[in-house]
């Protein structure tokens, strides 16, 4: 089946897109602070929901078709960027660094590193690390296809549901 034949999202895949925007955002290191744990915690949960409300698919055209928009979702990635010169040294994480430190690189002694962490290995974290994996396991179980052809990952682990 070409690819152009399967039509626009569904709108199971519409809610499973937002439901992984709202797992991503709960990720975002800067809910990591004291007035912000609470929202973080509220968009993993409402991600839990919309992912628990959403249907297995009904046909090989929806596990295909889902397979297609989610197939990557265990390669994303944030890139974290250190900046450290002659008298200290910041992290960034997932934003770029104002120009002016890294201004003067020869004289200030910068070195600017940057590395590349995949969902799982994102931190610090507003919500417990053990609820993200859940929410993606579940996620992964309603997109059966992108499930079984990342069941050698180490987590979330990969268990046999009667979707696939």
């Amino acid at each position: 089946m070409p690819i152009d034949e399967l039509g626009p999202p569904s709108a199971a895949e519409w809610a499973l897109a937002g439901a992984l925007h709202d797992l991503l955002q709960s990720m975002n290191p800067q809910l990591n602070a004291p007035f912000r744990r609470a929202a973080a915690g509220r968009l993993v949960a409402l991600a839990a929901r919309t992912v628990d409300s959403v249907d297995a698919p009904r046909s090989v055209r929806e596990s295909v078709s889902r397979h297609a928009w989610f197939a990557r979702v265990l390669d994303v990635t944030r890139t974290d960027t250190s900046v450290s010169w002659w008298s200290e040294r910041r992290l960034f994480l997932g934003v770029d660094p104002p120009p002016r430190l890294q201004a003067w690189p020869g004289l200030r002694r910068v070195r600017v590193t940057q590395s590349s962490r995949r969902l799982l290995e994102l931190a610090p974290l507003a919500i417990e690390r053990e609820l993200a994996v859940d929410v993606l396991a579940r996620f992964l179980a309603r997109t059966p296809l992108t499930d079984l052809a990342t069941c050698t990952r180490l987590e979330p682990a990969f268990t046999w549901t009667s979707s696939q």
